[in-house]
Parts: structure tokens; sequence; C-alpha cells
């Protein structure tokens, strides 16, 4: 609240933002939630394919901290993603007439980018052994009870979060 009421006055004082002459609390939660809140569109919107039928199991759901950490990477922060900087989206984005030489784009990056996790894969499933067994042991030492504990999964708490 404090961190909140100091951005409000210095706004007042130099205009900090240039689209709004004033500044509210949710415009700093919605510039802090940005990409969380993509992330949250694209899975209530169904246009992320995380839905599969899987044969004799029926349609299951897969999207993992791994799967997820490829998308902002691709999406949000990597090199060809769609913000400039943290906040602004890039130009070319905003033009309907770039849009196929923006999929060819995103194309090439999907393909290296799968490339990329082929190559790692050996070393990320290593790491991700030593990591769970690590991690469970000493949660299992540290509280016992914690092992049976419920979570929700992270399709779950993206589909049924709202937007900031």
């Amino acid at each position: 609240q404090e961190v909140q009421a100091r951005l409000i006055s210095l706004h007042r004082e130099q205009q900090l933002c240039v689209h709004r002459r004033e500044l509210t609390e949710l415009d700093i939660h919605h510039r802090i939630l940005r990409f969380h809140n993509y992330l949250v569109a694209l899975v209530n919107k169904s246009l992320l394919p995380v839905r599969f039928r899987l044969p004799l199991l029926g349609r299951g759901v897969f999207l993992t901290q791994g799967l997820k950490y490829n998308l902002e990477l691709l999406l949000f922060w990597g090199p060809g993603s769609l913000f400039q900087g943290q906040w602004n989206l890039q130009p070319q984005y905003k033009r309907a007439g770039a849009r196929l030489e923006l999929a060819r784009r995103l194309e090439r990056s999907l393909l290296l980018l799968g490339v990329a996790n082929l190559l790692l894969c050996p070393f990320i499933l290593v790491w991700q052994g030593l990591y769970a067994f690590f991690s469970y042991t000493e949660a299992l030492r540290r509280e016992p009870s914690s092992l049976g504990a419920r979570r929700w999964s992270l399709y779950g708490r993206l589909y049924l979060r709202h937007f900031n």
C-alpha cells in the first residue's frame, strides 16, 4: 500500500505514465501482472493446446512448468518476443498486414526452441529426477504430513484465475 501511494504521488509530480493523466492502484497491478494475464487469457480462451485425447485413457490436460517456461520464453521475454523491453508491444505486431511474416517468424522460433529442447532433453531429465528426489526427501524429512497434501495443478490455477 505504501509503495503504491508513493508511486501515485510521484506520478502526480513527474507524470510517469504517458497514457494516463491519473495513475490508480489498478493500473499498477495491471502493469505488474501483464504477462500473467496473457497466460490466463490463453488458457481461458482455449488458445493453448493443453487438452489431449489419449487412446484408452480419454481426455487429459498437459500443462507442466517446463511447457509454461517455454511459452514464456517464446512469447514474452525471449529473442523475437512480442514485447520490447518489458511493457510495450512491438510495433510490427500492431499492423494487420504483417501477420503472415510474423507467423513465419513464430514458426521458425518454435522449431528452434523445439530443437533446443530436444538437444537438452537428457540433461533436463537428469536434473528433474535429481530435483524431485531431493526436494521430496527434504519435504518428507522436514514435515512428513506435507507429502499427502493436495495442490492445484498449474492448469487449474490459470483456468480458475480471473483477470486483474
